[in-house]
């Protein structure tokens, strides 16, 4: 009987020992691996596709700034040469080619090599930029310089005389009347308009000085401000003549006709140097 029991016993034990390897077995087959990668093996994975390598390529290719001292690259070239090789058909490295004879010392190749259109625009963007210096330099300069290219000697050695008081008096009347008169005739508006504001700055209690600057501002047709200078000029001092101007600018251009009559009949009442002024008043005063 105890040896039954013994050889079951040991039965039983051989049929735990076959599941512990039975288990076991399954768990070593089933484990992940870890393993340490080759330096290899780390720079492949870092590697882009070759497909990707080769569009990275061509990015850098276009993007990457030519370092030779003969370099064209578009924001180097002027608009108006980009615009001539535009219409010629010319890439940038059509002007880089051109560009490999050129001397070391220059930034762009010499003008036998490019053609005439692209010389030509270049010509036009310098004239360009000229004007464009010549339009923000000082309106009085530029007034004083165009006066004197298209003037004749009689002119320019008045304009210079009376620049010279202006220099020692900037509110001269005298001075500031013939220089109102000439700049206006030269078309040169914008000058007369700095002078004159210089000059009522220094001369507050001038009436003539702001009836220029009204004249100056209606001829670039500027009729409010210039009804707002002479009725500054009429409070410092009274003009039939002046009442009159100003009632036709009110009338005629501002379509303001009260303020139009009003003029009208002050300048009636007041003496009046014109003598042909008396019969315009009567007719505007029917109207």
């Amino acid at each position: 009987m105890n040896l039954k029991k013994l050889i079951l016993a040991i039965s039983g034990l051989g049929i735990l020992a076959m599941l512990f390897v039975c288990v076991n077995f399954y768990i070593e087959k089933n484990k992940p691996v870890h393993r340490t990668a080759s330096s290899n093996e780390i720079k492949t994975a870092f590697q882009p596709a070759p497909e990707q390598a080769q569009a990275e390529a061509q990015d850098k290719g276009m993007n990457a700034p030519n370092l030779g001292t003969n370099a064209m690259l578009p924001e180097n070239i002027p608009p108006a040469m980009l615009k001539a090789m535009q219409e010629k058909g010319m890439s940038i490295e059509d002007l880089q080619k051109t560009a490999q004879d050129t001397p070391p010392n220059m930034d762009m190749p010499k003008g036998k090599a490019f053609p005439k259109e692209m010389l030509e625009a270049m010509e036009r963007q310098k004239q360009e930029q000229a004007a464009q210096t010549s339009e923000a330099a000082d309106p009085v300069e530029k007034a004083i310089a165009h006066i004197k290219g298209h003037g004749d000697e009689a002119l320019i050695k008045h304009l210079e005389h009376t620049l010279a008081t202006l220099q020692e008096n900037p509110s001269d009347e005298t001075a500031l009347t013939s220089i109102t008169e000439i700049f206006l005739t030269h078309n040169e508006a914008k000058g007369a308009e700095i002078l004159l504001q210089k000059g009522i700055v220094s001369a507050p209690r001038s009436a003539m000085l702001p009836f220029l600057y009204g004249q100056v501002l209606a001829q670039n047709s500027q009729y409010e401000q210039t009804a707002e200078q002479w009725e500054r000029a009429l409070s410092l001092q009274e003009s039939a003549e002046l009442h009159y101007s100003l009632g036709m600018l009110y009338r005629y251009q501002l379509d303001k006709e009260n303020q139009a009559k009003e003029h009208f009949q002050k300048a009636k009442t007041l003496p009046q140097h014109d003598e042909r002024l008396a019969e315009h008043l009567k007719i505007e005063l029917e109207k």
